[in-house]
């Protein structure tokens, strides 16, 4: 199953994201628990130099994502 994005000026699909079954809400959850808790491990340096890699992929790809 996914969901459709509409550009609303034109109506153009501009995007289509898969959608969750709500059976899998819990273990979601707790993924993201259990990311967080590895997140607030790392130290602040640790954590930017995450942040920073993130921001280098994005602007690599940012002509694809625009």
């Amino acid at each position: 199953m996914s969901l459709v994005s509409r550009d609303p000026a034109t109506g153009e699909v501009v995007g289509e994201v898969a959608t969750a079954d709500p059976a899998r809400v819990p273990d979601a959850v707790a993924r993201c628990r259990a990311a967080q808790a590895a997140w607030s491990a790392l130290s602040l340096s640790e954590r930017r130099e995450h942040l920073e890699g993130a921001i280098a992929r994005f602007e690599a790809k940012k002509d694809e994502l625009a």
